[in-house]
Formats: structure tokens, C-alpha cells, sequence
């Protein structure tokens, strides 16, 4: 029973070996980038061995096997793989005029952000970076 171990283990362990060889041959090779809709579609696909996918693809085995991972408890879970981008609120006469009065001094940023509809973090730092890239009202 014990030599059983032994085999199993040391089979696990060149396995393991095995498979760091196989994905560093790859790793790091590639340049971080976006996935765009068409490298999803082929790995989903699978109809060439990853290996090659690496190649035509420009990443990594493992970041496709990880991606097919991915897109799968994704879709088992109904959830959908890209998230909506944030959409931020446009800017009015009110804001400008609101964050005109606060670097002043003339009122306080709680104010300021009441006048504007917007919480009081949203409506400092959006004043901030108005003034600090001199993006000044007109």
C-alpha cells in the first residue's frame, strides 16, 4: 500500500513539473492587453490546441485556459462577463457656479454639493480637479 504513495506521489510531482515547463514556455512572453470579442470567441471555440491559440492570439496558455474558465462560471452563474462602464453625471451651470462660490470661500462644500444634487465627495473632488486642470467655467 505504501509503494502506491510513493508511485502517486512522485507522478503528481512530474506532473507538476511538467506543467510549469509546458506554461512558462509561454509566460510572460506576451504583453498584458484587453481581451477583445473575437479572442473570445476563439477560445471558446477550441478548435485549435491552445498551444497554437498562444501563438496566434499573443498570450499566454495559461491565460487561455483561464479565460475559457472564466467565461464558463460565468455563464453558468447568468451573470454577464463585461461589466457596463460607469457612466459619470454631466456637469451644469449649477456645478460651475457651485464650485466657483466654495474655492472662494463663500459657501462649504456640503453646500455646494446640496445645490448640485451630488454627494459631497463627488462634488469636492470633481471641483478639485476642475480648478487643478485649470478647466475653468466660462
Amino acid at each position: 500500500m505504501s509503494g502506491s504513495k510513493n508511485k502517486d506521489g512522485a507522478y503528481r510531482e512530474r506532473k507538476r513539473i511538467e506543467r510549469h515547463r509546458y506554461y512558462s514556455r509561454t509566460a510572460n512572453k506576451y504583453p498584458p492587453h484587453l481581451w477583445t470579442d473575437e479572442e473570445e470567441k476563439m477560445v471558446m471555440e477550441h478548435t485549435v490546441p491552445d498551444s497554437e491559440l498562444s501563438d496566434k492570439l499573443g498570450r499566454s496558455v495559461k491565460s487561455i485556459q483561464e479565460k475559457r474558465r472564466r467565461i464558463r462560471r460565468y455563464a453558468e452563474a447568468g451573470k454577464p462577463l463585461h461589466q457596463k462602464p460607469r457612466t459619470t453625471q454631466q456637469l451644469d451651470e449649477k456645478f460651475y457656479e457651485a464650485a466657483k462660490l466654495w474655492k472662494e470661500g463663500k459657501i462649504p462644500a456640503l453646500e455646494g454639493a446640496r445645490r448640485c444634487g451630488m454627494p459631497n465627495s463627488s462634488f469636492r473632488s470633481r471641483a478639485n480637479r476642475l480648478y487643478a486642470e485649470k478647466e475653468k467655467p466660462e
